[in-house]
């Protein structure tokens, strides 16, 4: 069994805000780098038409992910003005606290994050 913990974000991004989506998305990734040693993977995608981005993160923990809405928090809210979150999964065992926390801030911002607790499996 895995400890760690992912997420998958959909973002959809509002119509004229591609530039400005993608310079947060670079300041996020800049920052997660510099101050998230636990952070063990981030990565962005977007669809073909650049309409819609995905982001990828695998935590160590669910200390990982508090810390990572703290560190982000003001990006996140920059992000929600130029796009909106349309799905947000996050996979893995986490905390009591995470799983408050992360619904408190999706009841912020208008998104409602899903938890799916692993169940079985392994990681190489």
């Amino acid at each position: 069994m895995t400890q760690n913990i992912y997420y998958t974000v959909e973002w959809t991004i509002n119509d004229g805000q591609l530039d400005a989506f993608k310079k947060l998305a670079d300041d996020c990734v800049g920052r997660v780098h510099d101050k998230e040693l636990e952070m063990l993977d981030y990565q962005w995608y977007f669809n073909a038409d650049n309409t819609v981005a995905y982001l990828r993160e695998r935590h160590t923990s669910s200390e990982s992910m508090l810390f990572h809405i703290e560190n982000i928090g003001d990006l996140l809210g920059e992000l929600l003005q130029v796009s909106k979150i349309t799905r947000f999964e996050i996979f893995g065992n986490t905390s009591d606290q995470a799983r408050r926390t992360f619904e408190e801030v999706g009841k912020q911002t208008g998104f409602t994050p899903v938890f799916l607790p692993h169940y079985s499996g392994f990681a190489r």
